[in-house]
């Protein structure tokens, strides 16, 4: 019996700790045709407008999704539905690595990052958190710099996320001036003070079955 709680205990915290990338198709490879996009929308993402998978934005692997910013005075968007049980407490991240080319600009100053996390049913998402990353981007050319968002809940029922990235008010000024993005990643895990907590009560358990054993 005691072994038994052991292996139970070792499994929980395992299951707990676990942290897998949520996405389908992460690293954008796959793409068989349009979803919106002007271009090819990756297969799992669906998109608007300016952009498409390309070969020549991936920074791993064989494609990338680029924001075709000589398309002057468009936008360009794209993101996921995740369905996932949340609870409260949980941590969600979203990250992704971004690349603006050194002539990117936007008369409206918009590049940025959303995490929309929705309630069964609702017609519209219960809360959304957005990252503007457009200074950062343009402040760091033709660099591969990964962009995260973290958000810990605080509300019961959330059952869908949805990272969304997007920019507008594209200004054509020659030159270089794609927006490239690669090897997104959406986490949803309980956060690490209560997976200590869940370890500390096992370990109480544990030295408690060890003593009625060992009388």
């Amino acid at each position: 019996m005691t072994r038994s709680l052991v292996v139970v205990l070792v499994a929980l915290a395992v299951v707990v700790t676990a942290s897998a990338n949520l996405l389908l198709n992460p690293g954008f490879e796959d793409a068989s045709g349009g979803a919106g996009m002007w271009g090819r929308t990756p297969n799992g993402w669906w998109g608007g407008n300016s952009g498409g998978s390309e070969g020549w934005a991936a920074r791993s692997g064989t494609n990338g999704v680029a924001f075709w910013s000589w398309d002057n005075g468009t936008y360009a968007y794209f993101g996921q539905d995740v369905l996932t049980n949340m609870i409260i407490g949980d941590v969600i991240t979203f990250s992704i690595y971004g690349k603006a080319e050194t002539d990117y600009r936007s008369s409206n100053n918009e590049l940025w990052m959303d995490v929309e996390l929705w309630t069964n049913g609702a017609s519209t998402y219960t809360v959304k958190i957005t990252n503007d990353i457009y200074s950062a981007m343009i402040g760091s050319p033709n660099t591969w710099n990964q962009y995260t968002m973290k958000y810990t809940n605080s509300i019961a029922g959330l059952s869908m996320v949805k990272p969304i990235v997007g920019g507008g008010g594209f200004t054509n000024r020659g030159g270089s001036q794609a927006l490239t993005w690669d090897d997104a990643d959406l986490t949803v895990v309980i956060p690490e003070p209560t997976i200590a907590a869940l370890m500390g009560f096992g370990g109480l358990l544990f030295l408690a079955v060890r003593r009625m054993t060992r009388k």
